[in-house]
């Protein structure tokens, strides 16, 4: 498996465009950029072969998403073991597949110097940044048990009553002290605004929105 993470870049996107940009389908009351995530999704089974796909829609202490996507590959990929930002992570060996992650060391090097040059020359995301960390047998995932828990910290963290009852007091986002309720608020509140729901077809949700203006 690989654990996904995509980010966008704020001097390309506004808030709006960018969770926007996640959704599968267009707006009738307004035109811009969608698909993105199944557009990088289209592209992977080129690079990784058949997979399945877990998507979780978060967002940033700051408001904009950085969706994360589980690839369950139908084939193992190998992987070695870094030292990075987050402590001890797997990724890819294969040179092939780094250039075509847009992960080679020419590619990182690039971003190093100019991060917007970096994102316009990734192959598959153009939007902001994007990792490919690998999941190993037998090992935790940023402390926890396994990989399947970590975003489904996300879809629960945001609907706890400690976390409602901390936020019963607040008049803004911008209020609340502390990047985890204010990451849990977005996600919750970002997904609701633009109708991130899991599980509809583009004609349920557009019943659906019918039905709640």
């Amino acid at each position: 498996m690989f654990f996904v993470t995509v980010t966008f870049d704020p001097k390309r996107f506004t808030q709006d465009e960018a969770w926007a940009s996640i959704k599968s389908t267009g707006s009738r009351e307004r035109h811009h950029l969608y698909g993105e995530i199944n557009r990088l999704d289209a592209n992977l089974p080129r690079i990784f072969g058949p997979h399945g796909k877990l998507l979780c829609k978060e967002a940033q202490s700051s408001g904009y998403p950085a969706p994360h996507m589980i690839l369950v590959l139908d084939e193992p990929v190998q992987v070695r073991m870094i030292n990075g930002k987050r402590g001890v992570k797997w990724a890819p060996v294969d040179e092939s597949i780094l250039r075509r992650i847009g992960k080679s060391p020419e590619s990182r090097a690039l971003c190093e110097r100019d991060y917007s040059t970096g994102i316009d020359a990734n192959p598959n995301w153009k939007n902001g940044f994007i990792d490919f960390e690998g999941v190993v047998s037998e090992s935790r995932f940023r402390g926890r048990r396994n990989v399947i828990s970590y975003p489904f910290k996300y879809l629960t963290k945001c609907l706890t009553r400690d976390d409602a009852f901390s936020a019963s007091n607040i008049d803004c986002i911008d209020d609340v002290e502390g990047p985890k309720l204010r990451t849990a608020l977005y996600t919750h509140y970002c997904n609701k605004c633009f109708r991130n729901r899991i599980g509809l077809s583009p004609e349920e949700e557009g019943g659906r929105a019918g039905r709640e203006r």
